[in-house]
């Protein structure tokens, strides 16, 4: 994989905090919390999204040596109280919304765990960590949703699809007739 000259390289030593990060962040994250904004409402969903920063501050300080002040602590321990009100408010029943309020925390807890493991590798060249977080999470979110079942708008395994593409392709009549753009012109 092509690197800037400048930037130091991934090492082996590195690989551990790679693999902490794309799991937590990539692989464990994003399901988590697709399925708790599910089960709760869009605002219990966007303030418990809050709780990213104040975990992210709390590992620090706790497993990785980071010193907080006063008005740090007081502002990651009113998120967190905050966090706490709102996962406990019960709009949608009490199994579902504390459910889907304990997987936002859940994801969030997790994106901590990958931020403070992404710090540890900041100083090596930024293009190679992305480039190796973004294909693993792009191939574990891929491969988790066909495994669930979904489907993909192009598959190309998938010859209907892969027919009607190439029918869209080819003829500007088929194109315009698609679902899609019926549903962009009405």
């Amino acid at each position: 994989m092509p690197r800037s000259r400048s930037e130091a390289p991934l090492r082996r030593a590195d690989l551990p905090a790679l693999a902490g990060a794309v799991i937590a962040g990539a692989g464990l994250a994003p399901p988590l919390m697709l399925w708790g904004l599910i089960r709760v409402g869009g605002l219990e969903g966007s303030l418990l999204l809050n709780l990213e920063a104040p975990f992210t501050m709390l590992l620090a300080v706790i497993f990785f040596g980071e010193h907080l002040s006063t008005r740090e602590t007081l502002a990651a321990a009113l998120a967190i109280a905050g966090g706490a009100l709102v996962g406990v408010r019960n709009d949608a029943g009490p199994s579902s919304s504390m459910a889907g309020a304990a997987a936002i925390a859940f994801a969030c807890a997790c994106w901590a765990v990958d931020n403070n493991l992404t710090a540890r590798i900041s100083l090596k060249d930024p293009l190679q960590v992305l480039r190796i977080k973004s294909l693993s999470a792009g191939a574990a979110n891929l491969s988790l949703g066909l495994a669930l079942g979904e489907r993909t708008p192009f598959a190309p395994w998938d010859r209907r699809s892969l027919d009607g593409h190439r029918r869209r392709a080819v003829d500007p009549r088929a194109a315009l007739a698609s679902p899609h753009a019926r549903a962009y012109r009405a």
